[in-house]
């Protein structure tokens, strides 16, 4: 199904639009692949246009066209070059070298680049003789295997002669394992014969290297009309043609049909008709050939639905087995385009199509530009993938659906992206988040107009806490529209393996708590939770009217009241914090807090985990007295051994500085507390600590060129090293980085970043280059949300929003949590796989 050149064929269709709203529609996941390398050297956007893109089978493997002098080091021909992104490493290569390594020296003539579906075979076109340092007479087409570094020239005369192939040459595309390419060319020679000069479509075997004309009717006749290629199966027996020629019976027409051909059998089937096996008069555009060679894709003004009316080119798929044909670019009620479409592409199976489209009848909002959209042709589903103030044109959809390849020169399809040339993206429309905080029973809309918020997560990302004040959250807790809703919000443990929601904040009814419960957290092990609550029926002991702090253990349900002092008093607490031990720290004003301290500034305790235990307070000066600056965001370890926090009170440690405010790290066993670094411009609003304690995320004030701006840093208390993974010294481009979080093992770290204008939520593995970031949840408008939480590998994160990121978000403004789940990132790629610019003769898997 690798197929392209669908822009050329309908360039006359082109329509003009302004877009008057220019921001993004992030709903999906988008990625700008045509980046450098290596951002902190090349600098984080191209400096030349890249098109062509090509996707394997999974959507690993992006193969695409540059101009760009600066994706990779060394790159100095400034030429057109072939490239490869591995999107699970990160890794990207050039691929068209010459057979010692040197640079191309003509490069790419084609921004058509082709991959096979198991990403080891690339096509592309170039003057340059890859096989041997120089150059021969003209334009070839390529056949590459990035295992051995071998190349072989398809486009090659029957004479064993290399053809110059017409710059009209269309239609690359390459079967499932590399072996087969199919191609068309005006050019004569090929095989012995040919000499009518019109365009024929060839097959090329790389295994015994040899070429076959397939543009022959089901006699096997040669034609006098010209015959273009449209795409292959995965086995390379069915291929898609267009001809003039009349194949079939009943063909009478001569316009331009859309046929599939068996090379086996050689049977021909018409494909561009009705349901009923009639065509029209209207010429058609074949646009794609699905995997497994049972549905074809195209394109034409031809009314072959009920309804169709509106003299528009319209996407048609027909299934040649079943004789059916449906309408692709409709609404979802099957409302017809007002407006260009494009040809598109189909999964292995012909279930989904991708297309764009200008239309305003699909989904909404539009921006009078072309917009990508996922057609579920068996369910009639529409997803809009993207958005921008400029044109977004499909070039690929991997076969498993999973992945769409797109190109636009817009500014605004992702943050920062600034070039203003044509630029490689790739969306996963698999990706959209889901919405956790559902009650468990459908319940009418105008009698739940409820939030939730405030998430935390456990490391696996199995076990999720939330806020809500919906009344059927769990669906088992005895109230009612009579009863009328509890009397505030309710803490919930959210299970994603069994989709089940339960009431932690309970009274010891059983029912929800009669006050107001929220800001719970979950240990990385996922069995504790501690939560602030008003309620005073959580536990059976009478205490004063407050804001208290509690610890649920998640497997017995039984309740811990935390906040108590070793005189025995109740105090206040909040900005919680909970360890795999059960232990909680969280921090206090409370007067209550120590004898004779009528007026305390914000202090952090510590609860150790077992009950009746009193807290004890850890922002103790050097003279042994209550810190006489505020601290706060505490935050301990998952193993219980360490805690950090922030503080401006300098008197913590032996050498005292006059700092804003600083992060301190409490090493609980050796009761010793240790600054590690100082915000000289105005203090961090978070440090969080990975789960050995060894690491530290957190974000502070940078100058940046004279610029103030929040930036997320990363210190590592073995080394005692500080990285930016945001700031000046990234070269990430990014204006402003706050509030992140890190994973439990260390491994990566997620946050609110904000480019200037729209704000985005970004998930980002330590350690590796700045590339692997990608937006994690896209547009969030002005609700970006600060309860972030995100899992061990990376590929699961939670967050709260007022922004209805899903159609079946209807409670307007009202909070809900959703949770976000991606693919890894930022992989070690497994041996064997090339990786660098330039060859390693290593056998793929």
């Amino acid at each position: 199904m690798q197929k392209r050149n669908h822009t050329g064929a309908m360039a006359g269709w082109l329509i003009l639009a302004f877009f008057t709203n220019s921001s993004a529609l992030h709903a999906q996941d988008i990625t700008l692949v045509s980046v450098p390398d290596d951002p902190l050297v090349l600098g984080t956007q191209g400096a030349g246009a890249s098109d062509g893109c090509s996707l394997s089978a999974q959507g690993r493997y992006v193969a695409f066209t540059s101009v760009a002098h600066n994706l990779i080091p060394d790159d100095h021909n400034a030429v057109r070059d072939v490239f490869l992104k591995d999107r699970m490493s990160g890794d990207l290569q050039r691929l068209n070298r010459f057979s010692d390594g040197s640079e191309a020296i003509i490069g790419a003539e084609s921004s058509d680049v082709v991959i096979s579906a198991d990403g080891r075979v690339v096509l592309f076109v170039t003057s340059d003789n890859l096989n041997a340092v120089g150059r021969h007479p003209g334009r070839a087409l390529y056949w590459m295997d990035r295992a051995n570094n071998e190349y072989q020239v398809v486009s090659r005369l029957a004479d064993a002669t290399v053809d110059s192939v017409s710059s009209s040459m269309q239609g690359v595309s390459v079967s499932a394992d590399g072996r087969y390419v199919v191609f068309d060319d005006v050019s004569d020679g090929y095989v012995v014969d040919d000499t009518d000069g019109v365009s024929d479509v060839f097959r090329y075997d790389s295994v015994t290297q040899q070429l076959e004309l397939v543009s022959t009717d089901g006699a096997g006749a040669n034609t006098s009309l010209p015959v273009f290629a449209g795409g292959v199966s995965n086995g390379g027996d069915r291929v898609l043609l267009t001809t003039a020629e009349n194949w079939v019976a009943g063909d009478g027409d001569n316009q331009t049909d859309v046929f599939v051909k068996s090379i086996g059998s050689g049977t021909v089937f018409r494909v561009s008709v009705d349901s009923s096996g009639m065509g029209a008069f209207s010429p058609d555009t074949a646009c794609d050939l699905s995997g497994n060679g049972e549905a074809a894709l195209f394109l034409t003004r031809d009314q072959l639905v009920a309804g169709d009316s509106n003299l528009l080119p319209d996407l048609f798929l027909h299934r040649p087995s079943g004789g059916s044909t449906l309408l692709v670019n409709g609404g979802p009620m099957g409302e017809f385009s007002d407006a260009q479409t494009e040809c598109g592409f189909v999964d292995v199976t012909g279930a989904n199509a991708v297309f764009a489209s200008a239309a305003s009848t699909l989904v909404g909002p539009v921006s009078g530009s072309l917009s990508p959209y996922l057609k579920d042709l068996v369910s009639g589903e529409v997803s809009l993938l993207a958005q921008a103030s400029g044109d977004l044109r499909v070039t690929d959809f991997s076969e498993n659906a999973s992945t769409v390849c797109l190109e636009s020169s817009a500014v605004d399809v992702v943050a920062a992206d600034t070039n203003a040339v044509n630029d490689v993206f790739v969306v996963e429309p698999g990706q959209v988040p889901e919405r956790i905080s559902v009650a468990a029973v459908p319940v009418p809309l105008e009698i739940d107009q409820a939030g939730s918020f405030s998430p935390a997560m456990s490391a696996t990302g199995d076990r999720i806490v939330f806020v809500s004040n919906s009344r059927w959250m769990d669906g088992q807790s005895g109230y009612n529209v009579v009863d009328g809703p509890p009397a505030g919000n309710q803490v919930y443990l959210h299970t994603v393996s069994t989709g089940e929601n339960v009431l932690l904040s309970r009274s010891v009814n059983g029912g929800p708590s009669d006050g107001s419960s929220r800001q719970p957290v979950i240990s990385a092990n996922g069995r504790y939770v501690a939560f602030r609550s008003t309620s005073t029926d959580l536990k059976p002991r009478q205490i004063p009217a407050g804001d208290y702090v509690y610890r649920v253990d998640v497997d017995t349900l039984a309740v811990v009241l935390v906040s108590l002092t070793a005189a025995g008093a109740v105090i206040e607490g909040q900005q919680l914090t909970v360890s795999d031990t059960g232990a909680v720290a969280f921090m206090t004003d409370d007067p209550n807090l120590l004898p004779n301290v009528t007026n305390p500034s914000d202090q952090i305790v510590y609860w150790s985990g077992t009950e009746f235990e009193p807290v004890q307070v850890i922002t103790i000066d050097r003279m042994g007295d209550l810190a006489d600056e505020p601290s706060q965001r505490p935050h301990l370890s998952s193993d219980g051994n360490y805690l950090v926090f922030l503080s401006e009170e300098a008197d913590l440690v032996d050498n005292p500085l006059p700092l804003a405010q600083a992060i301190f790290v409490r090493d609980l066993n050796s009761e010793v507390t240790q600054r590690i670094a100082g915000a000289a411009l105005g203090g961090a609003s978070r440090a969080q600590l990975s789960g050995d304690g060894r690491y530290v995320v957190f974000d502070r004030l940078e100058n940046s060129g004279g610029a103030l701006s929040s930036q997320v840093m990363v210190y590592d208390q073995i080394s005692a090293t500080e990285i930016s993974l945001t700031g000046p010294t990234s070269g990430s481009g990014i204006e402003s980085a706050e509030e992140p979080v890190i994973s439990d093992d260390g491994t990566h770290a997620l946050f609110k970043m904000s480019d200037g204008g729209d704000q985005f939520l970004i998930r980002f593995k330590i350690g590796v280059e700045w590339e692997s970031m990608l937006t994690l949840n896209g547009f969030f408008g002005p609700d970006v949300p600060d309860a972030l939480a995100i899992s061990n590998d990376g590929t699961r994160a939670v967050f709260d929003t007022s922004t209805n990121l899903i159609p079946k978000d209807t409670n307007g403004f009202f909070l809900d949590v959703y949770r976000a789940d991606r693919e890894p990132i930022g992989v070690e790629p497994p041996s064997g796989l090339p990786f660098a610019d330039g060859f390693e003769a290593r056998p793929l898997p």
